[in-house]
């Protein structure tokens, strides 16, 4: 039997079932894990009581709370300019 949880929304509680939680947590993680994961590896680097860390986990908290459509098109767009970038140096270098 599936044990039902209720989502609060804008609106109204909307009654989910605990599976259907853990299915959409997961897609979550497999998206935005690596991200966490090089957070992660960027903040061990600093000392425990340096407030570079402390921004860090800051930085990992905002990661966590941002809507998946919205690190989507973050992806979508670093993609993007990724790809222009040489074709716009080659641009710059023409123009000399």
């Amino acid at each position: 039997m599936a044990s039902l949880i209720s989502v609060s929304t804008q609106s109204a509680v909307v009654p989910c079932k605990r599976e259907d939680i853990e299915q959409t947590l997961h897609e979550r993680m497999a998206i935005i894990g690596p991200y966490l994961e090089a957070l992660e590896k960027v903040k061990s680097s600093f000392k425990p009581s340096s407030s570079d860390r402390q921004t860090f986990d800051v930085l990992y908290r905002l990661v966590q709370m941002t809507e998946i459509s919205q690190i989507k098109h973050a992806e979508r767009v670093s993609d993007f300019h990724l790809r222009r970038a040489p074709l716009i140096l080659a641009e710059l270098e023409g123009q000399r």
